[in-house]
């Protein structure tokens, strides 16, 4: 899902993308030995997701926030309430499991 949030008068592309259980490394939430790992999955996660925006967009996202998997509830017509969870973001209370973010 993509929102924008305005950044010095010009408007800043985020996404929120719900993580793919089936993806994720067995040390997913992990701390210690594994997290060089881990960091190493995030990583090419926030550039999948950037390039995949770019290249079919033309835009870049200023920050990648990933959530729990199947915690982004649609509505009755299907579709992702941007505006809800835009919100939810900026009061800190998505349940993120991870964020590449520049500034929030």
């Amino acid at each position: 899902m993509a929102i924008s949030e305005p950044v010095n008068g010009v408007e800043e592309l985020i996404i929120i993308a719900e993580v793919d259980a089936r993806r994720l490394p067995a040390d997913a939430q992990a701390e210690g030995p594994e997290k060089p790992s881990l960091d190493a999955f995030w990583a090419e996660a926030v550039k999948t997701v950037k390039g995949a925006v770019s290249e079919g967009h033309g835009v870049s996202a200023r920050d990648v926030v990933f959530v729990e998997p199947k915690s982004l509830e649609k509505t009755s017509s299907g579709k992702l309430r941007r505006q809800y969870y835009g919100e939810l973001l900026s009061k800190g209370r998505l349940a993120i499991m991870h964020a590449a973010k520049s500034s929030l």
